[in-house]
């Protein structure tokens, strides 16, 4: 896990206290969020991540919740229509989503349209709503626009956003946490 990953994802798990229900995205910035994550317990996870499955399940008395559908060997994850229909049933206190990319124009952005709407609906099904992006998803773009940014709470970053994007999120409803310490 790179040095400001580790950073930000200890200070996104920090928003979590032990007994709480997470749902949890794949990528490798949300599997750094799950080994933050390992020092909880009595979790209730959702994930659609075989890594962070194997992580969490039977360890401190979490509770995990495996999404089902088309296993997508290249990210270790599940997605499609029946990911989705699954992850439909259920609500929890956090959600942790990563970012394909973020647009000059505050777009939520992902590589396909399965992890577009997975993603989009994690977003809808939590209370508190994390997004956890590095610094070189900003100012980018990613051919699948996500649903749901303004239910976004949080976004838990490693650098100050910088040039239109910082505009774009200073306008939105959510609290930026910074991994170097520097205020929004």
């Amino acid at each position: 896990m790179p040095r400001a990953s580790g950073r930000s994802a200890r200070l996104a798990a920090g928003l979590v206290p032990d007994g709480a229900s997470v749902i949890l995205a794949s990528g490798s910035t949300v599997q750094s969020v799950a080994d933050a994550l390992l020092a909880r317990h009595g979790l209730t996870v959702f994930t659609n991540s075989i890594v962070n499955c194997g992580k969490l399940a039977g360890h401190n008395k979490n509770r995990v919740y495996m999404l089902g559908g088309e296993v997508q060997a290249i990210n270790g994850a599940t997605l499609g229509r029946d990911a989705t229909t699954m992850l439909a049933h259920y609500f929890a206190d956090f959600v942790f989503v990563g970012a394909g990319a973020i647009s000059p124009s505050g777009w939520l952005m992902d590589y396909t349209r399965e992890e577009g709407e997975l993603h989009s609906q994690m977003l809808q099904s939590a209370r508190t709503a994390v997004v956890v992006a590095d610094h070189s998803k900003f100012n980018r773009y990613a051919p699948v626009r996500l649903d749901n940014f303004e239910k976004v709470t949080h976004l838990v970053t490693d650098r100050q956003p910088e040039g239109p994007v910082a505009a774009a999120l200073a306008a939105l409803p959510l609290e930026l946490l910074v991994s170097d310490g520097q205020p929004r």
